[in-house]
């Protein structure tokens, strides 16, 4: 873990999500080739998160409580992507999945500030069961950084109790997990679907998380030919801790989700 974050990397990561959702919009707008073989989706999504749980910065646990109805005002910004692709007579394909975000709250337990840059990136194969429902495996790559300002003077609630509180600790934390789920899309009629997907991570597999789970369900409604709406939920649950640096994540994170998505 570093002491203080690189902002250099930081800004390359931000360059790097604001150009693949760029592309990923120009591609999702290309015109379809009458020849082409493959069924492609894309989507652009926003996970009004909130986050409840523990954070420990080098031995300095901190309780995080953001409530996703106050996200406006904890969300400093949010990049989000995904793109699939399937062969239109085939059982097999993939998906490529991205989020980032950079949140900022204050801290009751011990007081003070917290703020983290995340980053989720998926990339998994597809395996249909049916019409209806596919299973995929692959990996999810997470990265933190993470600062936390303390006032000073005042003793953390925590046992056994720190003598003196820092003023302020930071560090970054990355780690991969192995990943199996499950999706099920069911449409209703030629304008409503539905669509659900849940997965297990982690397992505790080499310096990935000991467990994470995650959990979602959208609505969705057709707009176009090639477009739709998703409204829904999602739930993240992650359970990560690196002992030889201090850092640890026992934290849920949750909130609504708006997506636009196309097909062609």
């Amino acid at each position: 873990m570093r002491v203080a974050m690189n902002r250099t990397e930081c800004a390359l990561t931000k360059q790097f999500a604001v150009g693949l959702i760029c592309v990923l919009g120009i591609v999702s707008f290309s015109p379809r080739p009458a020849e082409a073989s493959w069924d492609w989706g894309a989507g652009f999504y926003l996970w009004a998160l909130g986050m409840d749980g523990t954070l420990t910065v080098r031995d300095n646990p901190a309780d995080v409580d953001i409530s996703f109805s106050d996200i406006w005002d904890n969300l400093d910004m949010a990049l989000s992507a995904h793109v699939e692709g399937k062969p239109a007579d085939g059982r097999f394909g993939f998906f490529f999945d991205l989020y980032y975000a950079d949140l900022g709250k204050e801290l009751a337990a011990p007081p003070g500030d917290f703020s983290m840059e995340m980053a989720f990136v998926e990339f998994a194969g597809t395996f249909a069961l049916g019409e209806n429902t596919d299973v995929f495996y692959g990996l999810r790559y997470t990265t933190l950084d993470v600062v936390l300002e303390f006032d000073l003077g005042i003793e953390p609630p925590i046992s056994p109790p720190s003598p003196i509180l820092p003023s302020k600790v930071a560090g970054d934390e990355n780690w991969t997990d192995l990943m199996v789920g499950a999706r099920w899309n069911k449409q209703f009629n030629k304008r409503w679907g539905f669509r659900a997907r849940g997965d297990m991570a982690g397992f505790g597999i080499s310096n990935s998380s000991d467990f994470t789970w995650n959990v979602q369900l959208l609505g969705t409604a057709r707009v176009g030919k090639r477009a739709e709406l998703l409204l829904g939920y999602r739930w993240y649950d992650v359970d990560y801790e690196d002992k030889d640096v201090g850092f640890a994540m026992d934290a849920r994170l949750e909130g609504p989700v708006f997506a636009l998505g196309f097909h062609w």
